[in-house]
């Protein structure tokens, strides 16, 4: 008989069992050692202050994937027709027609040494291709040419389309949010000047 033996287990292929569940069996290589050892098996008693087996002990609820929420926060600016939310925690951001979300993405911000800022601001300024920043270099890790979709919303930084990285979900940014290029697009024609933008942890 051929057998393995492992740390835990033994496996032994038995050759006459093909075709069913048991050409390989484990053994309870701890029993045997027990057998072996003469160490006493039995059941010891439950202690009085020990909690009964219930799935629930080990049940943690998940909160809900960001792309998951469908309800504003409470301090939501929800009688605004067409706002924009920038979650710092999730690194998500949502479009919002009052309390209904129309749209999401995972997106970049800023390192802890260079936040983005957080607060409620207008979009002041939009192009569809410019220096993300209007000319300063406060906002962004690099002066790139020709980004797409940029949305000024405070003292130089800005929403932007971004094609030189791809890793949205992770804080990457000198301040600014980066968004993968679709969503910029998406969002530069949905977003009418002054769209009110609410930057949270």
């Amino acid at each position: 008989m051929t057998v393995q033996y492992f740390e835990r287990a033994r496996f032994a292929w038995h050759p006459e069992n093909i075709g069913t569940p048991y050409a390989v069996e484990l053994g309870r290589l701890g029993a045997t050692s027990a057998v072996n050892d003469s160490v006493n098996q039995s059941a010891v008693p439950r202690s009085l202050d020990t909690a009964i087996y219930d799935p629930n002990l080990w049940y943690v609820p998940l909160a809900p994937d960001a792309d998951d929420v469908r309800a504003p926060l409470t301090n939501a600016p929800v009688n605004q027709a067409k706002w924009i939310e920038v979650d710092l925690s999730d690194q998500y951001l949502r479009e919002w027609e009052h309390s209904t979300v129309v749209y999401g993405a995972y997106v970049s911000t800023g390192v802890p040494a260079h936040p983005t800022p957080v607060g409620m601001f207008p979009i002041m300024a939009q192009h569809q291709s410019a220096d993300p920043t209007g000319g300063t270099t406060s906002a962004v890790d690099m002066q790139l040419p020709n980004v797409p979709n940029v949305m000024h919303f405070y003292n130089g930084f800005a929403l932007t389309g971004t094609y030189w990285h791809s890793a949205f979900g992770t804080p990457m940014t000198n301040g600014s949010v980066n968004l993968p290029l679709q969503a910029a697009e998406w969002i530069y024609n949905w977003a009418p000047y002054e769209t009110k933008v609410w930057i949270h942890e």
